[in-house]
């Protein structure tokens, strides 16, 4: 198994996040916060935990969704998703 770098994380879950919002790929970067993207609504992070967790095998508890306020949130989840699988 390939273990993935920080740097690796964030992009890949930049790029999805971008990919899932319909927004060009420069505009969501590891930095990125839901208030900062119009497209970004509750509604838009529904689909965004789904391919999330569809992408890295990782699986979301609610108590990590209602905190999620950006990308730095996002790449976190993966980072303790996939420590807890290793």
């Amino acid at each position: 198994m390939t273990t993935l770098t920080d740097s690796d994380i964030e992009s890949r879950v930049a790029a999805l996040v971008a990919d899932v919002l319909g927004v060009d790929p420069g505009a969501i970067t590891p930095t990125t916060r839901t208030d900062e993207v119009a497209a970004w609504d509750s509604f838009a992070l529904v689909r965004i935990v789904f391919a999330l967790e569809a992408e890295f095998g990782v699986r979301l508890t609610m108590a990590e969704i209602e905190v999620i306020d950006g990308v730095p949130a996002l790449v976190a989840a993966v980072r303790r998703g996939s420590s807890a699988g290793a």
